[in-house]
């Protein structure tokens, strides 16, 4: 028996029961995976929520698809995108009436009753009738119930259960990819809202009223407390400085030199005057005896024997006063030697100064535009540069009422202090430079804070 020819096609009745095997396809079905899959892509909240407000048109029959920001119960509820509109003005008829009508209907929903409310847009306006009478509200929620936002989708005709069941499906999918974009907002966010910008600035006000002392900041030195001045005793040219600046000294300690070339040509040529005029004056006197002419002669030799002797004691003078010598122990206080050998100086000039170490007090410079009214027992607190972080206080003993000018500093008026007796025994030294901390009558903290600024603008108007 032959065996039966195997046909490659299928009998009639095996293909149609195959094809009835098969699952018939749901275009809305892949609709809603292709857009979640878009909506897992979305990589931020503004091209999430473009997403939601013209993709979501697609896969239910809506006129009009509206992205909600926010709490419907809150001030901050408003509308973020619409679909086939690029940029949305919020002040326009149509979206100010939807905005009432949305917010109304809600609020007379619980929070917990949100995720598909029904809406009736019945109160339209006379002059303007807008075609979309019915739709639903879907809000979008995180996992602890807060609202991120929602969407409302408007049509002319009722929505088909079929329809808002779809759309919970996507409103739950929006929520969670809304979740996964939010930014972080820290506590500072939080912090600012109406109510606290109100308190806070509340308190900053009040806070403007505390009265606290007037201070201001100014540059000081330790300077030496009346210091003795070593002025040029003769006129002459310094040949030589025997000590360096800022060098500690003893009692008869040599501070400096003259040239004693010059000096020691005058005291001889002076000698010499003297012998001149000793020799005239002996001959007048052996002559005054013979004639009335020698006694008149002898008055005149006398008087110039006596203005040699004179002049060569001055000269003797000077000699002893070429080395000039401390006259008591301390701290020379001079610019450099450089400044001083080989230049000529004239009686009385300053050449250094001799302070006591233990004898000092402090320069503050207070700067004219800084100035303000200081009581006779004011405290400064010092600042020294050395020592930062360990202040001194000190007690303000002399005030000036006119500025002064050094350098190309600008002008300042100068102010005395001294040191608290428990801190003399172990101030710092002579030439320590820092910032005082002067402390005036008490203001206001706001025109503590703001007197510069306000100072400014005064001279800048001529108020």
């Amino acid at each position: 028996m032959n065996a039966p020819f195997l046909s490659p096609n299928p009998l009639p009745s095996e293909a149609s029961s195959d094809e009835a095997s098969k699952p018939k396809k749901n275009p809305k079905i892949q609709q809603l995976l292709m857009l979640e899959a878009q909506v897992r892509e979305a990589e931020t909240l503004a091209e999430l929520q473009y997403l939601i407000a013209n993709e979501t048109r697609k896969l239910i029959s809506v006129r009009q698809v509206i992205v909600h920001l926010g709490n419907p119960n809150q001030t901050a509820w408003r509308i973020e995108k619409v679909s086939s509109v690029t940029e949305i003005d919020r002040n326009a008829p149509l979206l100010k009436w939807l905005n009432s009508e949305i917010r109304e209907t809600l609020k007379q929903q619980n929070s917990s009753d949100l995720q598909a409310v029904k809406i009736r847009l019945s109160s339209q306006p006379e002059e303007k009738k807008f075609p979309f009478v019915n739709g639903y509200y879907f809000s979008f929620q995180d996992k602890k119930g807060n609202f991120l936002g929602g969407m409302s989708l408007l049509a002319e005709k009722n929505i088909s259960d079929q329809d808002v069941m779809l759309a919970i499906r996507l409103a739950n999918t929006y929520a969670h990819a809304w979740a996964a974009l939010k930014p972080v907002r820290s506590l500072v966010w939080h912090l600012v809202s109406k109510r606290n910008i109100l308190i806070m600035s509340a308190l900053i006000i009040l806070a403007g009223f505390i009265p606290v002392p007037l201070t201001v900041l100014a540059p000081v030195e330790v300077v030496a407390r009346n210091p003795m001045v070593i002025a040029a005793p003769v006129e002459g040219v310094i040949e030589k400085v025997s000590v360096n600046p800022n060098s500690v000294v003893r009692k008869g300690d040599l501070l400096f030199s003259y040239n004693a070339l010059d000096f020691k040509n005058r005291h001889n040529l002076a000698v010499r005057n003297v012998a001149v005029a000793g020799a005239r004056y002996q001959r007048s006197s052996q002559s005054a005896f013979g004639s009335g002419d020698g006694r008149r002669e002898l008055a005149i030799t006398k008087a110039e024997y006596e203005v040699a002797l004179a002049e060569m004691d001055f000269t003797a003078q000077q000699i002893a006063m070429i080395e000039v010598r401390a006259q008591m122990d301390g701290i020379v206080l001079f610019s450099a030697k450089e400044d001083w050998v080989g230049r000529p100086v004239s009686i009385g000039e300053r050449i250094m100064r001799l302070a006591d170490s233990k004898n000092t007090e402090l320069k503050i410079r207070l700067p004219v535009a800084d100035a303000i009214i200081l009581d006779h027992d004011a405290n400064a607190n010092i600042f020294l540069d050395s020592d930062p972080l360990n202040p001194f206080s000190a007690n303000i003993t002399r005030t000036s009422y006119s500025a002064e000018k050094e350098g190309q500093e600008p002008l300042f008026f100068p102010i005395a202090a001294q040191f608290d007796e428990n801190q003399t025994k172990s101030g710092p030294r002579i030439g320590l430079r820092g910032t005082a901390q002067l402390s005036g009558e008490k203001v206001p903290i706001a025109f503590n804070l703001f007197r510069k600024p306000l100072s400014a603008i005064r001279q800048y108007l001529g108020i």
